[in-house]
């Protein structure tokens, strides 16, 4: 029987943002017993989501949906607006925990206190209605603008010589962010930034992690773990190819597998991704 080559990169799977997380979630279940309700999906990832559902967590898409204001609410670690946490207090939402990763927190930070210096904040992402990107445009209701490509640089409605930061969506590749920064210096040379990397370090190192696997070991075949709906994790499967690999599978659970295993073949998963499934899918190939 034949038996595939697993290559692994250095860096892949839950981040700290997403550890923390679940973490609150958990001590809220353990002191306030369930039900609970989650303001949007606390990952992207759906293993994670039934997991906590089976737990006695409730998702809800509107504050409206919640049929019990005695009950804890958890906003989400992609970050919340402004207007959001505003009406869980104007609805009487009795406790409102916060589990917002500590980077996009700092974020938002710095966004309100360039917007009450008079600076028109870009933000920088693939999706306006991504959780992250809506979070952070709901820190202001003025001056701030969306962008996700270079050519929208040359659209934004500011005033040239104007004072201008931006931020970035921190699941972004590298590439997308360096593209569109590099527009932003060109048409506002003064234009600040509340990180240069643009990305965040976890993103950063599985990407770099991921580009390894691929060139140092001469791979052409990698499967990326996590789900479709995960920016990061789609990224990762982008410089997957970029990196030299002709076949690219994005794998949401082991079901996902219905492709012929090759001899050599690299894995590695998005921040959101759970080592349990990370473990069944490699026992699914091991089994093939």
């Amino acid at each position: 029987m034949r038996e595939a080559e697993i290559f692994f990169a250095q860096t892949y799977g839950f981040c700290g943002g997403v550890i923390g997380a679940l973490r609150i979630i958990g001590a809220a279940l353990h002191k306030y017993g369930a039900p609970i309700y989650v303001y949007h999906k606390i990952v992207h990832n759906e293993r994670v989501v039934s997991d906590l559902e089976n737990q006695g967590v409730i998702f809800i898409d509107a504050l409206a949906d919640m049929q019990d204001l005695s009950r804890p609410l958890v906003l989400s670690a992609h970050g919340s607006s402004l207007a959001l946490v505003a009406e869980a207090e104007n609805r009487g939402i009795k406790t409102v925990i916060d589990s917002v990763c500590p980077l996009v927190k700092r974020i938002h930070e710095y966004v309100r206190a360039q917007i009450a210096e008079s600076f028109n904040v870009i933000v920088i992402g693939n999706d306006e209605k991504h959780d992250e990107v809506t979070g952070t445009m709901g820190q202001s209701n003025h001056n701030i603008f969306f962008v996700k490509s270079a050519d929208d640089v040359a659209k934004l409605p500011i005033a040239e010589g104007a004072k201008v930061c931006f931020v970035g969506q921190t699941t972004l590749s590298r590439a997308e962010f360096e593209e569109i920064a590099q527009a932003i210096f060109l048409r506002f040379p003064e234009a600040e930034c509340q990180s240069r990397s643009g990305v965040c370090a976890a993103t950063s190192q599985r990407q770099q992690a991921v580009w390894d696997l691929v060139q140092k070991n001469k791979l052409s075949d990698v499967i990326v773990i996590g789900s479709s709906t995960s920016s990061n994790t789609k990224n990762l499967a982008q410089v997957a190819r970029d990196a030299g690999a002709k076949n690219v599978w994005l794998v949401g659970s082991a079901g996902d597998i219905d492709f012929p295993i090759p001899d050599r073949i690299g894995i590695t998963a998005g921040a959101s991704t759970p080592q349990i499934l990370i473990d069944e899918i490699v026992a699914k190939i091991s089994a093939l």
